[in-house]
């Protein structure tokens, strides 16, 4: 395969600091760099759908976790990774926007649902039709085998 960016920063540091092992440098700075290709290929297919990549976020873990697409804040806000101080001024702004409501838990009134309205269940499916497309896209250059066996090892070094 070409050489790449990547590997000429690997053997600049193998060359000024040749008594380091650099060659961690050869998946990790891959792995960033495709992190942030993925990152704006994703803000820039929500555009379309007015949504910010937090608020995909917030809709698509209501979404997945089906019917009623209703969970606690606090769960929410940890399937999510944010607080739930972060996670309260996202639903308040996605509230403004109709794509989610609050509602008392009938079971426990102390708790609080975050749940998807029809609205935002429209919005978020389509959405995430976008964004798998470009997924798809994105991987079309691997084979079937290719694909397992990098999913395989990225389970493995997270």
């Amino acid at each position: 395969m070409k050489p790449d960016k990547v590997d000429t920063i690997v053997q600049q540091w193998e060359t000024e600091r040749s008594d380091l092992d650099a060659s961690p440098l050869h998946i990790l700075s891959r792995l960033f760099r495709i992190s942030d290709k993925l990152q704006r290929e994703a803000a820039e297919t929500l555009k379309e759908f007015e949504l910010e990549y937090w608020e995909f976020d917030v809709l698509a873990a209501l979404r997945r976790h089906g019917k009623p697409f209703s969970l606690p804040a606090a769960v929410l806000s940890g399937v999510c990774l944010s607080s739930q101080g972060a996670m309260t001024n996202r639903v308040d702004r996605l509230m403004e926007r109709e794509l989610v409501e609050r509602q008392a838990d009938e079971k426990d009134r102390r708790k609080v649902l975050v749940t998807l309205t029809k609205k935002g269940k429209l919005i978020v499916d389509q959405a995430l039709e976008a964004r798998l497309k470009l997924a798809k896209f994105g991987l079309k250059h691997m084979s079937t085998s290719e694909k397992t066996t990098l999913e395989n090892l990225l389970r493995k070094l997270m």
